[in-house]
């Protein structure tokens, strides 16, 4: 039911729908995102070594 009357299990439903996908794309692609955290953080100890 969409408008003022939502229920809390429609709220719950809906947060469920969203919270899963992004959950597995998480899971799914971890290696890749420390990977790029990893390397964004050495590059930018690198260049502050280079400014001091």
């Amino acid at each position: 039911m969409i408008g003022p009357y939502l229920l809390a299990g429609d709220i719950a439903a809906a947060a469920a729908v969203v919270t899963v996908p992004l959950i597995v794309l998480v899971l799914f692609f971890q290696r890749h995102i420390i990977e790029g955290l990893i390397q964004g953080a050495s590059r930018n100890r690198r260049y502050q070594g280079m400014k001091g």
